[in-house]
């Protein structure tokens, strides 16, 4: 995985783990403000909030969303932002490769797709989404968050979202906040 598709998964998620159960609809989302997420998305990763994301932080967001990666992966996912070349990015670093960088890629999606569907059977279930959410907040995800979200993406009411909902849900959360 790439820092920049692990960074979009959290990013395309902090509206999502902001969500607001009084208003329950996507319009919601497009009044968070852009450098507020991107901000909030930094800091899910800089455990320590010294301003900088190392491979150690880097590893324990891995290690807690059900990726296992070597020191060396991790290594190499920092290199691939680390512009002053200090083994650790900032906050800025991760903006200005974001704005090269500004296209949302389909592997981009299927792995954060991949990563909400745990049993792997194509399919992503409320469950699902209520484990990966308190990974990544490192509490306890609220019911009503995770019933908006299948509220704006499950189109055909089944209680599932299947890869095409999805996709049309991060595209439209991800480019709502990069545009």
């Amino acid at each position: 995985m790439r820092f920049l598709s692990l960074f979009r998964i959290i990013f395309g998620l902090v509206p999502v783990l902001r969500y607001n159960s009084s208003e329950n609809n996507v319009a919601h989302y497009e009044r968070i403000s852009k450098a507020s997420s991107f901000k909030s998305a930094f800091y899910l990763l800089d455990k320590n909030r010294d301003d900088f994301i190392n491979s150690t932080e880097l590893g324990i967001v891995m290690t807690n969303i059900g990726l296992n990666v070597t020191y060396d992966e991790l290594d190499q996912m920092i290199h691939e932002v680390d512009i002053e070349e200090n083994g650790k990015v900032s906050y800025y670093e991760i903006m200005y490769m974001l704005d090269i960088d500004k296209i949302i890629e389909a592997r981009d999606i299927q792995e954060v797709f991949n990563l909400f569907d745990g049993d792997n059977d194509r399919m992503i279930s409320k469950s699902e989404v209520l484990h990966v959410m308190t990974l990544l907040q490192g509490k306890v995800a609220l019911n009503y968050v995770v019933n908006g979200v299948f509220k704006d993406a499950d189109k055909d009411g089944d209680e599932l979202i299947d890869y095409d909902e999805f996709s049309q849900f991060f595209k439209h959360i991800f480019n709502t906040f990069s545009g």
